[in-house]
């Protein structure tokens, strides 16, 4: 098979059927040029491993190269000579996913109508309740606070919910109009909600760590009253009767939601660069992005302007955001935390999780979502041992003993700093007393892209079906074009990933039988400038060679619990992070790992100079 004459093929007939109309010939040789790669892939895939091929030849007494003649699907078949090693790497690198944009700039050109102003919602109406310079360095200091932090002083009434909430929403209004990392803020709502936690707490009805905390929400998760834009064009002006899951449980739990951070459109990107809503842009070099597609959230509580946020996680959402940013983030076991009322991206991907400015922050905003939700699917409930979310979710302390696995054949391609400071931490592990080993991935290290780019793109596609046959033109491009590469693929080709993906967690949970955790670079370089399209440069979401990239989605296409660390910066001022990835339930066993490297990076919690923190 000729991958890329089976991928115009199948273009074709998606035309002549009426399921592809009316978007410019860009987006179309985008998606064709995405869809060929995977294809490219999974025929590298049948190569290696047979047993996934066509069994046709084999029934009929053939030689029993039934990678030769794959199915591809319900579109067609025909012969299929294999590929040359790494061709789908190479694929992966050449005119990727997300290069096309509208006009070729962030939010100019293309048919997308009305798009909303850069920062539209981000000013709040209220006064400053502390004029002068030692009003604003006491707004400063508590924005400085950890959730653990603030939430002692408001228990014992040295801070108010309102003075927390008040001093959150005036730095907002100073700084976030060149950040952009709120579509809407809730203001007055926001005050209102911290003056009953005011009063509540005053007459002894103290809820928990959260109450009077201001938090944000990335614009996926839906608000009752308030518009959930998801990033997008589609949903602009879309008002919820409901809250999410996630969403109630906090409100419950007496949180002050402040507002809803921008994201990549429907959260299908990884840069957050957004021509709909405005583009986040990280608080330690502007010029920089923040990661996606949870992006705003990330880059929110990095610059203060909220204690903990909700992202969530898909790809590698949560994980790429923190470290661009600098701060904690926690992908929850799948199942661990309920997504109903999240705008779905991929089903069988999506995680709910946090960014925190600590590791025991982060448990403290993730244990009471804990639970088991029937009116979601890929609810899960936990093992006895680990039944208590509060147990389960507090960072272990004292790690001497454990032990760390490197996947040391993946690390290639690593920026020199980000080199350097990895093995710095790993030298202060040892230090501690953790015993620190390299991990082989041999099936992982090849095909996790691979199998998360078919699922995530056949899902996603099966989510938007509607919205692409009525209105394909109020999407962006980079995301209408990984839309209709979605659509284009067959039975076939999900049903391989599926079989790639249950290998490849066989192989991770195997690994983590030998080892407490794996650890790893966040990412392989710093936050790149900020730049249009769904990919970062180096990323390489269906290559087959074994990269840092296979890392950005092991673990959310696994299930199993991730973290990340700060762990410094690099020489130009950007934030260094390490991921690391355990075994299920077992998210308090990362957090004592996040606790330990920060403890041991004094730059760890500094904040931004673009917003100056204490």
């Amino acid at each position: 098979m000729n991958v890329d004459r089976e991928a115009q093929r199948r273009f074709e007939a998606l035309r002549e059927t009426g399921r592809i109309g009316g978007v410019s010939d860009a987006v179309l040789e985008d998606a064709q040029r995405q869809l060929a790669g995977m294809l490219a892939g999974l025929a590298e895939l049948v190569d290696v491993v047979p047993l996934v091929g066509d069994p046709g030849p084999l029934a009929a007494g053939g030689s029993g190269q039934a990678g030769h003649r794959g199915d591809t699907g319900p579109q067609g078949g025909g012969a299929n000579p294999p590929l040359p090693m790494g061709e789908a790497a190479r694929r992966a690198g050449e005119g990727g996913a997300g290069l096309v944009t509208n006009g070729g700039s962030e939010g100019k050109g293309g048919p997308h109508p009305s798009p909303l102003p850069l920062g539209e919602g981000t000013r709040s109406p209220h006064p400053s309740p502390l004029p002068g310079g030692e009003g604003k360095k006491r707004a400063s200091d508590l924005c400085a606070l950890s959730v653990a932090e603030l939430a002692a002083r408001i228990r014992r009434r040295e801070v108010s919910p309102v003075e927390a909430t008040r001093a959150v929403l005036d730095r907002i209004e100073s700084h976030d109009g060149s950040l952009h990392t709120f579509i809407t803020v809730t203001a007055e709502q926001a005050l209102e909600d911290a003056r009953r936690a005011e009063r509540e707490i005053a007459a002894g009805s103290y809820r928990g760590p959260l109450h009077g905390v201001p938090v944000a929400a990335k614009d996926l998760y839906q608000t009752a009253g308030v518009r959930t834009t998801c990033g997008s064009a589609i949903l602009r002006d879309w008002v919820p009767n409901e809250d999410a899951a996630s969403i109630a449980t906090w409100r419950e739990a007496g949180a002050v939601l402040i507002g809803k951070n921008t994201l990549h459109e429907f959260a299908f990107g990884g840069t957050s660069v957004n021509e709909h809503t405005g583009t986040p842009r990280n608080p330690w070099n502007p010029e920089r992005i923040c990661g996606g597609s949870s992006g705003g959230s990330a880059a929110a509580v990095a610059a203060g302007f909220a204690y903990g946020a909700f992202g969530s996680e898909t790809g590698n959402s949560i994980r790429r955001p923190a470290s661009f940013c600098g701060v904690v983030g926690l992908k929850p076991t799948f199942g661990r935390v309920s997504r109903r009322g999240v705008f779905p991206l991929a089903w069988t991907l999506d995680h709910v999780g946090v960014f925190a400015r600590t590791a025991a922050d982060a448990a403290l905003l993730t244990a009471p979502l804990c639970g088991f939700d029937p009116s979601d699917p890929g609810s899960r409930r936990p093992p006895p041992a680990q039944a208590d979310p509060a147990a389960a979710l507090a960072p272990v302390a004292g790690l001497r003993g454990r032990c760390a696995g490197v996947p040391r054949a993946l690390l290639t391609g690593l920026d020199p700093e980000v080199e350097r400071a990895f093995e710095a931490v790993l030298d202060g592990l040892r230090a501690h007393g953790v015993e620190v080993v390299d991990v082989e991935l041999p099936f992982g290290g090849r095909w996790t892209a691979l199998a998360s780019s078919i699922t995530m793109h056949a899902e996603a596609a099966a989510v938007h079906a509607r919205w692409l046959d009525e209105q394909p033109r109020d999407y962006g491009a980079d995301v209408l074009a990984r839309l209709f590469a979605g659509r284009a693929l067959g039975a076939a080709e999900y049903a391989r990933a599926q079989t790639i993906r249950g290998a490849v967690t066989a192989e991770l949970i195997d690994a983590l039988r030998a080892v407490d955790v794996l650890i790893a670079p966040g990412t392989p370089a710093p936050a790149p400038p900020v730049q249009a399209g769904a990919y970062v440069p180096g990323d390489a979401p269906w290559g087959t060679e074994p990269v840092a990239f296979q890392l950005q989605r092991l673990f959310s296409l696994t299930g199993v619990p991730a973290a990340i660390a700060p762990c410094g910066l690099s020489a130009d001022g950007l934030p260094l992070a390490i991921q690391l990835g355990g075994r299920p339930w077992e998210e308090g066993l990362l957090l004592g790992f996040v606790a330990a490297i920060m403890d041991s990076v004094p730059d760890s919690r500094r904040a931004p100079a673009i917003a100056p923190l204490g």
